[in-house]
């Protein structure tokens, strides 16, 4: 997992390794906010979102 982007081979490491999984910054906060509510508590706790509503103007 990285918080940015891979390097070139490190990609090229994971396509070429099926058996693992690489997640970057922007698959995990995706991940975070889709399963948010199905996390126990004790990772809630550990990563505390508060839903927040942000109008925006109209599409015209």
């Amino acid at each position: 997992m990285t918080l940015s982007n891979y390097t070139q081979n490190a990609q090229k490491y994971l396509d070429n390794t099926p058996i693992i999984r690489g997640i970057n910054g922007t698959e995990l906060v995706d991940l975070v906010l889709k399963y948010y509510d199905q996390l126990s508590v004790k990772y809630r706790k550990m990563i505390p979102l508060k839903m927040v509503y942000i109008p925006v103007p109209p599409e015209e």
